[in-house]
């Protein structure tokens, strides 16, 4: 589920240019003030995703060894939560050798 701060943070940003380019020049600062804390050892970097352009964001591995399998269901369970502004078709595609 996402949260309601992080979907008014980007409604935001798709109506108020301005806005925008404030979260893409200082977004911890932006976050801050839509009420989303984060931690002054974190680094935030907000990339904007269009129809040209794939963003694939590799995780953290989670904690523990766990087999190929078991790290597949986690990044599936994970990226269930995740949206995009762009589909991508991860089957047959003509751009791959």
């Amino acid at each position: 589920m996402i949260d309601d701060r992080y979907a008014r943070v980007v409604a935001k940003a798709w109506l108020d240019a301005p806005f925008k380019a404030r979260l893409l020049a200082d977004p911890k600062s932006v976050l801050c003030e839509m009420g989303i804390d984060i931690p002054k050892s974190i680094e935030v970097e907000v990339i904007e995703t269009t129809d040209k352009k794939f963003i694939m964001v590799l995780p953290p591995i989670p904690p523990g060894l766990m087999s190929e399998d078991d790290l597949v269901k986690a990044v599936v369970g994970s990226a269930s939560n995740c949206s995009s502004g762009s589909e991508v078709s991860l089957l047959a595609n003509p751009h791959c050798p």
